[in-house]
């Protein structure tokens, strides 16, 4: 018997390759000899299909701009920082002790906010902002950071509200025609397994079981990914922001 795949579990991208994977494990000739090349064939037609509506999915016109405005509001964070870091030097006390209690509230919520994945950032610099304005206003102006703060809400904001219609955009793209695609690959792979387990039973060959073997071994590697991925959700997971060189440490 072949191991089943926790295929509900996988993510597309993940689904995507581990139907390809199985293509590759069974060249149409080899299914042909093993009568099953029907079933190899409609399991690859449903994986193009699945991949065509995949690349949509993945290739959103609105993450470039999720990006940007991700990259103006780090700005934005960094910046403050920055100047409140070089205040907390300055020779004024009054200057010094504003300094020191808005830089106090920013390093509350950790000092690399900007590394934080895109949500978690969106709601973090929403805490920072309301304790600033509600307690803080007047040092706020007393530092001349109006237009830095104003900066900084205004881009997180932006930001959130692409990443809300980009979420709209996907959701629309992965309820509807990605759905289906998907669901046609599952049933397919699942006819597929059926007949090789059925034929290696009624008509027991070594070719059976050794495509079996390498079934089972490629489903376990996959089952094991999502077992590590599903318990570092909380690290990021698909809403990690990429990497950015130019940021400082």
């Amino acid at each position: 018997m072949i191991t089943t795949a926790n295929l509900e579990k996988y993510r597309n991208g993940d689904f995507l390759q581990f139907v390809n994977n199985v293509l590759e494990l069974l060249p149409q000739a080899t299914a042909d000899q093993l009568n099953i090349g029907s079933q190899r064939t409609i399991l690859q037609t449903a994986a193009q299909s699945f991949n065509n509506a995949y690349l949509p999915y993945t290739g959103s016109d609105i993450t470039p701009e999720i990006q940007a405005l991700d990259a103006q509001r780090d700005n934005a964070v960094i910046g403050i920082k920055m100047m409140l870091e070089a205040w907390q030097y300055h020779f004024d006390p009054v200057t010094k002790n504003n300094a020191f209690a808005l830089l106090d509230i920013l390093n509350r919520f950790g000092d690399r906010i900007y590394k934080l994945r895109y949500q978690l950032e969106t709601a973090t610099i929403n805490s920072i902002l309301a304790e600033w304005e509600e307690k803080h206003s007047d040092k706020i102006s007393q530092l001349q950071l109006t237009d830095w703060v104003n900066e900084l809400k205004t881009s997180n904001q932006n930001f959130n509200n692409k990443y809300i219609a980009r979420t709209v955009q996907l959701s629309e793209v992965e309820t509807g025609v990605l759905a289906t695609a998907r669901t046609a690959s599952t049933e397919a792979y699942r006819t597929l397994k059926q007949h090789i387990e059925a034929h290696a039973l009624l008509t027991p060959n070594a070719e059976y079981d050794q495509l079996m073997a390498k079934l089972s071994s490629l489903v376990n590697q996959y089952n094991l990914a999502v077992t590590k991925y599903s318990s570092t959700e909380e690290s990021g997971g698909e809403d990690q922001k990429p990497e950015s060189p130019q940021t400082p440490s």
